[in-house]
């Protein structure tokens, strides 16, 4: 989706590949060896990212580059993309109509964090959507879907993805950790998330990325709760246990696919069931 509208043209691309990989062009040959070679790679990697693929752009720019003049004014795909681009208008139309209809109720079922002004943008996508498929419906339909990627990535880049910084990122949920814990306090944490660590003001101790999280945990609980009062933990809710309704545990929130516990030694002190 997120590759539109080069992505439309993979149909008409395929057949045209199969013929160029036929005839052995060497340019073909290297680019699409060159994207799989790298989806391979990231594959067998622990961590996953979408990021991880963004060098796979330009070669799948520069793939379907010299047939694009030629491809995407057929009419079969000026007609699937101007359908396209009319469905991406009624769908953003319709999420925001429906936000704006059931108000706070849909708001919160989702995310109590997530800004309200995220509905306003995805109506003013829609209406933008809209009037491009207007303009342009006829001969020149072809151009409806590149211009509205355009001025639609423009419109998110400058105005949506800034208003997210807080929900895409923990910066929030690590400065209330910094604040709650105190600048010399050590910190550690289970379930580890390279994304803390961007944020963290502080040297963030994990206990074996590639250990289970319960392996983590019985790691983490160990080196709290024998130094002392000033180390605590960031530890994801699933795997609490007891800690959870122990005193001094903070609750810190849903960042990353999962809630979010500050645990601090002396919890550990006087938590039934768990063991230093």
């Amino acid at each position: 989706v997120l590759w539109l509208p080069l992505t439309l043209l993979l149909p008409w691309k395929l057949a045209i590949w199969r013929e160029r990989l036929r005839a052995k062009d060497p340019a073909i040959t290297l680019l699409l060896g060159y994207i799989i070679l790298l989806i391979g790679f990231f594959s067998v990697l622990p961590g996953k990212h979408g990021v991880q693929l963004l060098p796979a752009v330009p070669a799948a720019a520069l793939l379907i580059a010299p047939y694009l003049g030629g491809l995407w004014w057929r009419p079969g795909v000026q007609r699937f993309s101007w359908a396209l681009l009319l469905l991406v208008a009624a769908a953003l139309i319709a999420a925001a109509g429906v936000a704006g209809w059931l108000g706070g109720e849909i708001h919160s079922s989702i995310r109590d964090d997530v800004p309200r002004g995220i509905w306003v943008l995805t109506g003013i996508l829609g209406a933008v959507a809209t009037t491009v498929a207007v303009v342009v419906a006829g001969r020149w339909r072809a151009l409806g879907l590149p211009i509205f990627f355009f001025l639609g990535w423009f419109l998110i880049g400058w105005f949506g993805y800034p208003g997210l910084n807080d929900l895409r990122t923990p910066r929030t949920l690590m400065a209330h950790v910094a604040e709650r814990i105190g600048p010399d306090a050590e910190l550690g944490m289970v379930g580890w998330k390279e994304q803390f660590v961007l944020v963290a003001d502080r040297p963030l101790r994990d206990f074996g990325y590639a250990r289970s999280v319960a392996e983590q945990r019985a790691r983490g609980l160990q080196g709290i709760g024998a130094t002392g009062r000033d180390r605590w933990l960031i530890v994801p809710g699933h795997a609490v246990g007891a800690l959870a309704a122990a005193p001094g545990v903070v609750t810190l929130g849903e960042r990353h696919g999962s809630d979010w516990l500050l645990v601090p030694a002396a919890a550990l002190e006087r938590a039934p069931g768990e063991q230093r």
